[in-house]
């Protein structure tokens, strides 16, 4: 009766969305890292993928996927696939939002950089209902990063990047902000200008000396002895 009991409850936690979401995103990364680089770095990836996880470790774990083998394609594509893939969390729960990495630091990989994974498509409420893109939009952003990665993303977090595509349903967003429509921030304000220096003071006239009566007393002292 145990067991069979036991069965049941496997058989819905398999068939539940939270698992089938798992199921879908995970096994084709995880093949291709143990198809790639083998199983040690393989067996890393579920744990980046869950809920809790810090989506930093997932950025990681992919650059130790690819210099598991430098210059090698398919441990490239592998990691590729790893930084592309959604993370998981439970989209039927009120307000629940994915994490994006706000190392800009990662990855370090140049080959990694500029791509986006793909997120849920059932958030409730819907992505997209508070001004931002909808799932749909982001995720056509995403599968083209995959292709071509985002080319301005040179000293930019992979949470930055979404925020710079016009996505902002996830957690942190409100701190990555654009100040200006155009993402440029405002140059500081100019210091006031000094006021003119003010002209310097005339020197004080000497005081006490009658020019005119010098000059006299001068003159008389001449004609005395002229007489």
């Amino acid at each position: 009766m145990l067991s069979a009991t036991l069965a049941l409850v496997l058989a819905a936690v398999a068939v539940s969305p939270v698992h089938a979401r798992f199921g879908q995103q995970n096994p084709p990364a995880q093949g291709q890292v143990q198809n790639a680089v083998g199983g040690s770095l393989a067996g890393q990836v579920p744990g980046v993928l869950l809920g809790g996880a810090d989506p930093c470790a997932k950025l990681s774990l992919a650059d130790q996927i690819a210099a598991a083998k430098p210059g090698n394609a398919a441990a490239l594509d592998a990691a590729r696939a790893v930084v592309h893939t959604e993370a998981n969390f439970n989209p039927f729960t009120p307000g629940a939002l994915p994490k994006f990495c706000g190392d800009a630091a990662l990855p370090k990989t140049p080959e990694l950089r500029g791509i986006l994974a793909l997120v849920s498509d059932e958030g409730v409420p819907a992505f997209g209902s508070g001004g931002s893109l909808t799932a749909a939009q982001i995720n056509k952003i995403s599968a083209d990063s995959l292709k071509s990665p985002i080319a301005n993303n040179a000293g930019k977090s992979v949470a930055r990047l979404y925020a710079d595509q016009g996505f902002k349903d996830f957690v942190g967003a409100g701190q990555l902000q654009i100040a200006t429509p155009g993402g440029a921030t405002p140059p500081p304000a100019a210091p006031p200008a000094a006021p003119p220096a003010a002209p310097p003071a005339a020197p004080p006239a000497a005081a006490g000396v009658d020019t005119n009566a010098e000059l006299k007393k001068l003159l008389n002292q001449m004609l005395a002895l002229l007489n």
